[in-house]
């Protein structure tokens, strides 16, 4: 398997692999390269563990002395279509990322508003309503809170069965339902998503929520009939407002847990699997596992892991008020 950046690279890498003279120079580099990568990433594992053996500053801090919220109910809950509202969604929006990256929007300065003025706003606003009106945008979620522990870099899922809506002691038998393992920084601050759960030796139990949320399949059939057609630039703005559509009914979705948890104003983060502090996407099949969102909204897992229909999201949510993003270096 030989991984290519990018196309430019992918065409360079076929040369050399046909050409009897240089494919052996190719294969001894690429070699070469992934046994200093194992031994690089060996090493950095090995700072982590030794990180993680002793218990930071950093995770005294989170894990004390705050607030646990309390949710209003337990296991996974489907949202009425009715009650998610389109403006809501479309609210949620980063419309930088819309413009700049989805839509290919350059320049700056008056060049760049004058665009954003005079195409790219009213297309954008015309887009949405004929999205809602015509059904290719559909917006659906399910989310869920259970309790839980943190145990070293484990965040462990229990049943939630054994606690009643409201509150965190539980009623009966305590099973373990799964757990993530997250990585830990090796330098910087020693982060780790699970320093921002109650630890399991406090003896008290913490809540954590998921969410996977899908604007339907109607906006990846548009994109193929328009390019069927020939339609190529109307494709692209169909495709990038049916991400960022997502993307905004993910953001509508987490505040809708603050409110729920009687959060403050934007406390809290939220985190997908495959980004730098829980990069491990295969745990997409155990947050599956807890929501059923194929049976709930229709969103199933390729066997890469990956989210069908492509405009859907997934992810943790994570209470804390001191609660970041990081990065972890591998």
């Amino acid at each position: 398997v030989f991984y290519c950046k990018d196309a430019f690279e992918g065409l360079d890498t076929m040369n050399l692999l046909i050409d009897g003279e240089r494919r052996p120079g190719l294969i001894e580099r690429i070699r070469r390269e992934a046994f200093e990568f194992k031994t690089r990433a060996a090493e950095i594992e090995s700072r982590a563990q030794e990180s993680s053996a002793q218990q930071s500053d950093f995770k005294v801090t989170v894990s004390r002395d705050v607030r646990i919220p309390a949710p209003p109910f337990w296991g996974p809950r489907v949202v009425p279509a009715a009650d998610i509202p389109f403006d809501g969604m479309f609210a949620g929006m980063d419309l930088k990322t819309l413009y700049r990256l989805h839509w290919g929007a350059r320049g700056s300065g008056e060049e760049f508003d004058r665009l954003i003025r005079d195409d790219f706003e009213p297309r954008r606003l015309a887009l949405q309503k004929e999205a809602e009106r015509e059904g290719w945008l559909t917006p659906r979620s399910v989310y869920g809170y259970f309790p839980c522990q943190s145990d070293g870099q484990d965040l462990v899922i229990f049943e939630p069965t054994a606690f009643t809506p409201g509150s965190l002691t539980p009623r009966g038998k305590i099973e373990e339902r799964l757990r993530f393992t997250f990585p830990r920084q090796a330098d910087r601050e020693g982060l780790c998503l699970s320093d921002y759960f109650q630890p399991k030796e406090s003896s008290k139990f913490d809540v954590v929520a998921f969410q996977v949320v899908t604007v339907g399949p109607g906006a990846d059939l548009l994109v193929e009939q328009l390019n069927a057609r020939g339609e190529y630039a109307m494709a692209l703005f169909v495709h990038g407002l049916g991400v960022s559509a997502a993307e905004g009914l993910a953001e509508w979705q987490h505040r809708r847990i603050r409110e729920e948890l009687k959060l403050e104003d934007e406390r809290g983060k939220r985190y997908s699997f495959g980004y730098s502090a829980c990069p491990e996407l295969a745990d997409q099949a155990k947050l599956f596992e807890l929501l059923k969102p194929e049976s709930a909204i229709g969103v199933t897992l390729t066997s890469a892991y990956q989210l069908v229909p492509e405009a859907s999201t997934s992810a943790l949510i994570v209470h804390h008020p001191a609660a970041v993003y990081y990065m972890v270096k591998v």
